[in-house]
């Protein structure tokens, strides 16, 4: 394990160290891994090296940890002389992983139409806290549906309660995406898939509509919501649109009937507003009230309002003046509505363009072309979905993150020296952004 997270932070991007460096801080820690709960220990050599690693090189080492294990993952730092572990509570480094730790209760835009979502999820929170604290199964909501239009919140409320339950001391909990579990339904063994799946105290599942996908998932689903019933454990789900459109077996949906649904509402103007606001501060974009509001009232969703707060900084710094009213509203119009993007549309699309299947781009075969196609397709994943080189790996067969790494590389140099490649790149993201919703 230790071995493995050197091999990262000399491969890191972000967080590059040279061998020198790490001889000198890295390689005197002895480090042990635990899986349940995720949890790193780490033991320094004396006192003073602990003071000395806290001020310079901890947040490199957790962020890196982060990247290969998820930020679920517990850290105790102790010295060689002390006898139990002390506790240094989990820094909130922001990360560009599904389970985004960025995403967190206190930036999540609310207002009055909210209160009744959060009440609930403010309750299963402190009711999860106590019965684990006191070792007890008190009566507790166990299945909660969010679901709502795209851009309403979904995802990041799911990742706040995620980044909430990591706060608590032995608390197993899973968050997922619905793809993500179909992957590994149809990589491991089944019983060990049951065993992972039923082995927390708490599971979230993001992207719930796109069950419809994979019939044998909704078997296995329907197993897992009988067990965390009888149980008494907590599944908290989330998908677009009602349920009634998700198009899932009858056993599924009327396992779902029992639990609380709650309907995230869209952004309104009050919502976006301030949204706009928040970005602009976290951004540092200087921008007037006036011209806020404008972007607030013609974009009807969020990601499309992050978009058109990045183009009118770009058009301000060029003009090197405030845009007036009559551009603003030009460039508004300019900008369309960006659709979701999800890793199987990306490899299907790369898979076309190149003249192979999908399971061929995940596939084990190592002819020349074919190489080349998975790594344009895991440069784009991580381009335009942001994941993870480990969560790449994982949804290429089960890949190393760096081999993952390399790919991203080589495609970046070669989209800078190869016209042929740039254009092929350009294209591909433009058709991933174009692809209707009920296209794939």
């Amino acid at each position: 394990m230790k071995e493995q997270l050197r091999r990262s932070l000399l491969a890191s991007q972000k967080n590059f160290c040279s061998n020198e460096e790490l001889q000198s801080w890295f390689d005197p820690l002895t480090i042990k891994h635990s899986e349940n709960p995720p949890s790193i220990y780490v033991t320094f050599p004396h006192r003073f090296f602990g003071s000395w690693f806290a001020n310079t090189f901890q947040k490199i080492f957790e962020e890196t940890s982060y990247e290969l294990w998820g930020y679920g993952v517990n850290f105790y730092y102790d010295e060689v002389t002390t006898k139990e572990p002390l506790y240094y509570p989990i820094k909130q480094n922001k990360s560009t992983q599904p389970t985004n730790i960025s995403q967190h209760f206190d930036n999540f835009i609310i207002n009055g139409k909210h209160s009744w979502i959060i009440s609930i999820i403010e309750n299963i929170l402190c009711s999860v806290s106590e019965n684990i604290l006191k070792n007890t199964s008190e009566e507790i909501t166990q299945l909660l549906v969010l679901f709502g239009k795209q851009t309403t919140g979904k995802t990041h409320l799911l990742r706040a309660i995620a980044n909430e339950l990591s706060k608590i001391p032995s608390c197993s909990f899973k968050y997922t995406t619905t793809d993500e579990l179909a992957f590994s339904l149809n990589k491991e063994p089944l019983f060990l898939f049951r065993e992972h799946i039923q082995s927390h105290h708490i599971i979230l599942i993001d992207d719930f509509q796109r069950v419809s996908s994979y019939p044998e998932l909704q078997l296995e689903l329907t197993i897992l919501l009988d067990y965390y019933k009888d149980n008494k454990k907590i599944l908290i789900i989330s998908g677009t649109d009602h349920p009634l459109t998700w198009n899932v077996s009858k056993e599924i949906y009327s396992r779902l009937e029992v639990g609380l649904w709650g309907e995230l509402p869209e952004p309104d103007l009050d919502i976006r507003f301030r949204y706009a606001q928040q970005l602009s501060k976290e951004k540092k974009y200087i921008l007037p009230k006036e011209q806020l509001l404008i972007i607030s009232q013609h974009c009807h969703s969020l990601r499309c309002l992050s978009g058109i707060l990045h183009r009118t900084i770009a058009h301000k710094t060029l003009l090197n003046r405030e845009l007036s009213e009559k551009e603003l509203i030009t460039l508004i119009k300019q900008t369309g509505e960006i659709t979701s993007i999800s890793p199987q549309l990306i490899i299907m699309l790369v898979g076309e363009c190149y003249g192979f299947s999908a399971n061929d781009i995940i596939s084990e075969s190592r002819q020349q072309q074919l190489v080349l196609a998975r790594q344009v397709a895991m440069y784009l994943c991580r381009e335009l979905l942001g994941y993870s080189y480990p969560a790449i790996g994982r949804l290429f067969g089960g890949r190393d993150h760096t081999t993952v790494l390399h790919s991203v590389k080589k495609i970046a140099l070669l989209q800078d020296n190869d016209r042929v490649i740039h254009t092929m790149i350009h294209e591909l993201i433009q058709k991933c952004k174009n692809v209707k919703n009920d296209e794939r």
